[in-house]
């Protein structure tokens, strides 16, 4: 089944109108996205879901894992009673003690930017090297 441009477009602008951030709003892209696939592919509805599970995966990693985005505090204190640099498995775990005390002030600080998807896979962790988040150690 041939489609030209003329009818795609609009089939597609249809299925971008219904999408929408809530996840109701999902299904409603997700099922508009198939029926525009199986229409351009010509192929059965099964064969595209594989391609699209993981084009929402890539594309929308942070509504899969909303642990992705660090928590940033827009103004912080000017006085903390303990500081801990890094957050790594001994900074996370003294960090996390002294905040169970009541009245503390804690500070934890990590360097570095947002994770990706390929960190949290620990078989992926050669693409990382000589990236933004290899810091070179020997």
């Amino acid at each position: 089944m041939a489609v030209s441009f003329g009818t795609l477009i609009p089939l597609l602008a249809g299925a971008a109108l219904k999408a929408t951030p809530a996840a109701a709003g999902l299904t409603t892209a997700v099922g508009a996205a198939i029926s525009a696939a199986t229409a351009v592919i010509g192929v059965g509805k099964l064969a595209i879901v594989p391609i699209l599970i993981a084009s929402l995966a890539y594309y929308n990693y942070d509504l899969f894992d909303p642990e992705n985005r660090p928590f940033n505090v827009p103004e912080v204190d000017r006085e903390y009673d303990f500081i801990v640099v890094g957050a790594g498995s001994a900074g996370a775990v003294v960090a996390s003690r002294l905040s169970e005390i009541g009245g503390w002030k804690v500070l934890l600080l990590e360097a570095g930017g947002h994770e990706t998807e390929i960190s949290d896979v620990p078989i992926l962790s050669l693409y990382l090297h000589k990236s933004k988040l290899d810091w070179k150690y020997s």
